[in-house]
């Protein structure tokens, strides 16, 4: 558990690099809402990049507390040599992996600690006593 603790941690590293990567080299642009989900916690967002090609964006990640709206206006990150890879300018849309990486680590790593120092015994590692009669 605490070698996958720190292959998770290593991975929410380096996505991390690679959000920070992408703010960096990002254009901003207003979108469009065209359409919600039912509860209103993800949109489909039209938007045009610097050479004013239309794009859609359906992001991936819902988000924990904002409701859309159609017609709203939202801020759009993409990039310029490739305006199709694109996120909603929120911390949900931006960090949702890494931050999920580094709590899956954390977890990881409490369990692995845990069982360590042998205040918890899981699996394997449950020894039973064999007796054997004379």
């Amino acid at each position: 558990m605490l070698a996958l603790a720190v292959c998770l941690g290593l991975l929410s590293a380096w996505r991390w690099y690679v959000e920070a990567q992408f703010l960096k080299a990002a254009s901003v642009t207003q979108g469009l809402v065209v359409s919600t989900t039912k509860r209103m916690d993800s949109a489909e967002v039209a938007y045009q990049d610097d050479n004013g090609v239309n794009h859609k964006l359906t992001p991936g990640v819902k988000a924990s507390s904002r409701r859309y709206a159609v017609g709203e206006k939202v801020e759009v990150l993409y990039l310029s040599d490739n305006p199709d890879v694109a996120k909603l300018n929120e911390p949900m849309q931006i960090w949702a992996t890494t931050h999920l990486l580094l709590l899956l680590s954390a977890i990881a790593g409490s369990i692995g600690l845990l069982t360590y120092k042998k205040i918890i015994t899981w699996g394997p590692l449950v020894q039973k006593r064999l007796k054997v009669g004379f």
